[in-house]
């Protein structure tokens, strides 16, 4: 009888040394991968912002291009035509001195 409750007791030791093992390896486990994870999310944006940047750059100086050359000098809403108007209607109504 002392030989089952040896192997009984000795089975029993193993699953708790088991499962407190396993608690211990989940209890670090999970702080590691947060961890990794977060460095490899870091490290993916800076590569991508590294790629990104060049075409983003470009995009928006040639956003801002159009737009300038827009409503400088675009026929309906542009400045230019609104100042070369205003420019001709007081030439045009100035004395001339000849």
């Amino acid at each position: 009888m002392s030989k089952v409750a040896v192997k009984a007791s000795s089975k029993v030791a193993v699953k708790s040394g088991t499962s407190i093992v396993l608690s211990t390896t989940a209890k670090l486990a999970d702080p590691l991968f947060a961890i990794g994870f977060l460095v490899w999310d870091v490290w993916d944006y800076s590569k991508m912002v590294e790629k990104s940047r060049p075409t983003l750059r470009k995009n928006i100086f040639d956003y801002l291009t159009e737009l300038k050359n827009y409503t400088l000098d675009d026929s309906t809403v542009g400045i230019v035509p609104a100042l070369e108007e205003i420019e001709a209607q007081i030439i045009k109504k100035l004395p001339s001195y000849s």
